[in-house]
């Protein structure tokens, strides 16, 4: 990554007291000795005290004009100084001044710092030259590079680490793994949601494109991705990392709808839906559509080939790309210890897996919809709230009853709810007024159409199961 150096905060506590003792608090770190070999070598410090200022000499708690500075307090940090000096080879000290929540007040410290710089350069200590100055990390490895000193090398890791007398900090890489799942999908979806925005021209979808960017960027605490954070804490991440997941997909689905072509009007029919639960092999759209289209978006410069896969109820379909070329697929059963996720809450039992060649940051559409061969049913969700959970099926024995006393379809949603529904109709042409059953395989082709556009995206993640 091109740095010159590293300095390490925390180690094992017995590591670190051997290290002050054999003044190897520098070393020369092989991170990666079977690959890289020598072009991986680093110059790493372990800090003296973590990254804190030495004890008594934090600032920020006090105002300014109550903190003088005495030849007492300067004498003190001379102690402290030489001290340090003891466990390392270089003749160059770096000592970091700040610590965690203590370093607000920028003015303060300064004010401190300065007149204490002064007084220690001043007062100085016997047999021990010594010039305090303002420094940085990339000056201190300078220097300590310029000496031409021979380090200790180093060629494994520091874990696990642990604290006296018996703690450990370990699993940083596996602990809380749905959470550290939940912010790689997360990221994502911020990826697609950023490109997306720009390529449709989305000019005003800033607000929600930034509800998920700041939370990403939280994310990145050395408590948060590590899943070192506290439970009520973990809950508090969740809620930002789903907020602003929901803003980019409400962006997403504004993007799809401007490159389907899809008017305001046709809203309420044509829209974007998201399955979270793909990972438990559990989908509304998959499992209660038999026709809908799966929306997939590259966020990558370059081609990919990916496996998609989603529950589906019939064992018979047929995938085809905006060409309309076949996609090979292949059904699978649901793995049983999927079915036994207490989570999930599905009766289907197979998935679709198809092969997708994505080209380089687009956006790719396939149609999924039964095999001529499968008796298909088309569920319809009427969005105005008018007849909920419609069944229309592609067969004229569905026609129970066509009154003729008004122009309403008389529809049976199944044998075992006798439900019936009606769909009011005008009738303006003889032609269909005389064979009501013709305009009815209209409707259903209508309705079909529709239901293709009733759309799942690859961007799947699912929140942990917080308890």
């Amino acid at each position: 990554m091109g740095f010159d150096s590293l300095f390490v905060s925390r180690i094992d506590f017995e590591d670190l007291a051997e290290r002050k003792r054999t003044k190897n608090m520098e070393f020369v770190w092989y991170t990666s000795p079977l690959n890289l070999r020598n072009r991986s070598s680093l110059f790493t410090q372990v800090t003296y005290d973590g990254y804190y200022a030495p004890n008594g000499y934090v600032f920020d708690s006090g105002s300014s004009s109550s903190l003088k500075v005495s030849e007492l307090d300067a004498v003190h940090f001379l102690k402290i100084i030489k001290l340090r000096a003891q466990s390392y080879k270089s003749k160059h000290i770096l000592v970091p001044m700040g610590s965690d929540f203590g370093y607000k007040n920028a003015e303060t410290w300064f004010q401190y710092l300065d007149p204490l710089i002064k007084a220690a350069n001043e007062i100085g200590s016997p047999g021990f030259q010594i010039n305090f100055l303002y420094s940085t990390p990339s000056c201190y490895t300078y220097y300590v590079n310029k000496e031409k000193l021979t380090y200790e090398m180093k060629k494994d890791d520091f874990l696990p680490y642990s604290v006296p007398p018996s703690a450990f900090w370990t699993g940083y890489y596996t602990t809380r793994g749905g959470f550290k799942k939940f912010i790689k999908l997360a990221g994502q979806i911020l990826q697609a949601c950023k490109q997306i925005s720009i390529f449709m021209d989305l000019t005003d979808s800033f607000y929600h494109v930034n509800a998920l960017r700041d939370a990403m960027g939280i994310m990145q605490h050395h408590d948060a991705v590590t899943g070192t954070q506290k439970k009520h804490v973990l809950k508090d991440y969740c809620q930002l990392l789903s907020n602003g997941t929901h803003e980019c997909q409400y962006v997403l689905s504004r993007a799809y709808r401007k490159f389907w072509g899809v008017s305001d009007s046709d809203v309420p029919y044509v829209t974007s839906q998201f399955c979270p639960d793909l990972n438990i092999s559990t989908c509304h759209v998959t499992e209660g559509r038999s026709q809908f289209l799966v929306t997939l978006y590259n966020t990558l410069s370059w081609p990919v080939s990916i496996d998609v896969r989603f529950p589906v109820q019939f064992k018979q379909m047929t995938v085809t790309n905006w060409n309309g070329d076949e996609v090979p697929y292949q059904i699978v059963p649901v793995h049983e210890h999927i079915k036994r996720i207490p989570e999930r809450v599905s009766n289907v039992d197979s998935e679709l897996v198809m092969l997708t060649r994505l080209p380089p940051m687009s956006i790719s559409t396939f149609v999924v919809k039964p095999h001529e061969d499968e008796v298909a049913t088309v569920h319809y969700e009427d969005n105005y709230g008018l007849n909920k959970h419609l069944v229309i099926q592609n067969e004229v024995d569905l026609v129970y009853k066509i009154p003729a006393t008004n122009n309403n379809l008389r529809l049976k949603e199944n044998e075992q709810t006798d439900v019936t529904y009606f769909i009011v109709q005008a009738w303006t042409s003889s032609s269909v007024t005389q064979n009501p059953v013709s305009y009815l395989r209209h409707i259903c082709r209508s309705l079909s159409l529709l239901s293709f556009y009733q759309s799942i995206l690859a961007s799947t993640y699912r929140q942990p199961n917080l308890v």
